[in-house]
């Protein structure tokens, strides 16, 4: 598996859910811990996440485990 398209990935995954909650980075980014500027590069593939700051993610989103499904598959579809 490539890490470049995990990162990808990964980022499309998490912008969907912030968007589809309508928080803004900034906001989400302070829900959660992190920094804004950081989440936003993340969010554009440019940034892997720690495995950390992704479970902190998912608590916030409230989704099980379709959030990993969700990028397991577009990392799979590529």
């Amino acid at each position: 598996m490539d890490n470049e398209v995990t990162q990808i990935c990964t980022g499309r995954v998490i912008r969907k859910y912030r968007k589809q909650q309508l928080k803004s980075i900034e906001e989400f980014a302070w829900n959660t811990g992190m920094n804004d500027k950081y989440l936003g590069a993340v969010e554009r593939g440019i940034y892997s996440i720690s495995s950390n700051y992704l479970l902190k993610l998912h608590a916030e989103f409230g989704c099980p485990l379709y959030f990993f499904e969700e990028i397991h598959e577009c990392v799979h579809n590529k």
